[in-house]
């Protein structure tokens, strides 16, 4: 799977951009070109000689690949360094390497270690070949390519390390889901037969209302990972609209219900750019948490969420969602962003998780402090319309 995987070229091409990676690149190496290349076999002998002498990776090698076989790759992408480093053909040559260096289990620290390697190779062959007038020209842009391969192979890296991981999550909570169902079904069943007052009943009770929790863990497990398995997708998102559809999905729950609710929305703050999905999402956890904190807490819950531009990031938008009650004082703040942590008897730890983690994929914050008179507010900023770049890589300045 991680050798077919498609390389994110949108994202490899911002991070050449960044590096200085031009069509004059090719230009300043292509006096040199035949002379380099001259040295891939001898830059091969010299990168296995050094990485099989790794205990680290030396056994991997043994094990994945011939000797013959590693060098002949290695002089593969050696030569594609000379052809031309600005070509997306380059760039989706080096990630799909990194995606493999996933599935092999190399340690990704002697891949680094490799890349330096080699460009200590190629800036002695420079020295040795250049005249001087010119070397630290053509160092410069050697410097630069191997900066960009150690980027996009570091970017496939992660890419691939984070989908075997999140492969493992959503595979686990699948496969609790079935016998919860299970377990459900049949303590529903013994209720149907306990004695209104006996010991049986009360354990079935609470075997049914564990299950319930778990059902709710799972199914947001399930948001975790997909919202870390995608990128964002920006457009313009009416505020009024989505906070209109958050409210209208929580209207049967029981907290929601029982808070005193008021909704502002600046008319200067009426839009946000982000994934319309995930901000849903994000709103839904948000809100909901709230409301079960207030309801929690206090005798008359109430419950506000208010929008306006932000006075410290021009072109954004604060939203504070802000509840009666009172902040666990046996508690880092912090930790109320960790999954799995919850203050809450049946809560499952993932609504504040949740709702933090869409707010960076989509270039905002998200905090939690005391609202003097108040009680408790989430702080939440995003991006206001026009603020994130059409590549969705990159905020405007």
């Amino acid at each position: 799977m991680l050798d077919t995987a498609l390389p994110p070229l949108e994202r490899l091409r911002f991070f050449k951009r960044q590096i200085g990676i031009t069509p004059e690149t090719a230009q300043t190496l292509a006096p040199w070109r035949g002379a380099f290349l001259d040295a891939e076999e001898e830059m091969g002998r010299f990168l296995f000689g050094l990485i099989s002498g790794y205990a680290q990776t030396r056994i991997v090698l043994h094990h994945q690949t011939s000797e013959q076989r590693l060098k002949h790759n290695w002089q593969g992408w050696y030569r594609r360094l000379w052809d031309d480093p600005d070509a997306d053909g380059f760039m989706a040559s080096v990630w799909r390497s990194g995606a493999r260096h996933v599935q092999y289990g190399i340690d990704h620290r002697f891949i680094s270690l490799a890349y330096s390697h080699v460009r200590r190779f190629c800036e002695l062959k420079a020295a040795a070949m250049v005249p001087e007038s010119q070397c630290a020209a053509v160092n410069l842009e050697l410097g630069r390519i191997f900066d960009l391969c150690l980027l996009v192979e570091t970017d496939a890296f992660l890419s691939s390390a984070s989908r075997c991981e999140l492969d493992v999550m959503a595979g686990v909570a699948h496969q609790i889901r079935n016998p919860l169902t299970i377990i459900g079904g049949n303590a529903a069943l013994l209720l149907r037969t306990a004695d209104d007052d006996g010991r049986a009943r009360a354990a079935g009770e609470a075997i049914i209302d564990e299950a319930r929790r778990l059902e709710r863990m799972v199914r947001n497990v399930g948001v975790y990972v997909a919202t870390l398995s995608r990128d964002p997708v920006f457009a313009r998102v009416p505020l009024p609209a989505l906070l209109d559809e958050t409210f209208a999905l929580l209207a049967g729950d029981t907290a929601v219900r029982a808070c005193e609710t008021r909704l502002e929305v600046a008319p200067e703050a009426a839009e946000v750019e982000g994934d319309r999905e995930m901000l849903a999402a994000l709103f839904y956890h948000l809100v909901q948490n709230a409301a079960e904190a207030a309801a929690a807490d206090t005798a008359t819950p109430r419950l506000s969420v208010t929008a306006r531009p932000s006075a410290d990031m021009p072109g954004f938008v604060d939203i504070h969602v802000v509840n009666s009650g009172s902040l666990p004082t046996d508690t880092p703040r912090e930790n109320l962003f960790l999954p799995f942590h919850s203050s809450k008897p049946y809560g499952t730890g993932f609504g504040l998780p949740i709702a933090r983690l869409v707010a960076r994929k989509n270039f905002g914050t998200l905090t939690i402090g005391d609202a003097p008179g108040e009680g408790v507010a989430a702080e939440l900023t995003l991006p206001g319309p026009g603020a994130v770049d059409p590549t969705g890589l990159f905020v405007r300045p």
